[in-house]
């Protein structure tokens, strides 16, 4: 989801919002810290949020109004 706005007619201000959710999962596995640890179980929760904003210049020149003749 995101917004943009044209500040003038080369600068456009935009936003963007995402979040993703990986579920909660369960994992068996060793310590990795060393030593004669038996395996156990590790509950993983991964989620994120990311908010990206941007600033773009369009480069050109603007092109002419062209008015018709009545």
């Amino acid at each position: 989801m995101g917004v943009e706005y044209a500040l003038t007619s080369n600068l456009i201000l935009g936003a963007e919002y995402l979040h993703i959710d990986l579920e909660n999962r369960t994992h068996a596995g060793f310590n990795n810290f060393g030593g004669a640890v038996p395996p156990r179980n590790h509950s993983v929760n991964a989620d994120a949020d990311v908010i990206m904003a941007r600033l773009s210049f369009k480069f050109g020149r603007d092109e002419p109004v062209v008015r018709t003749l009545k």
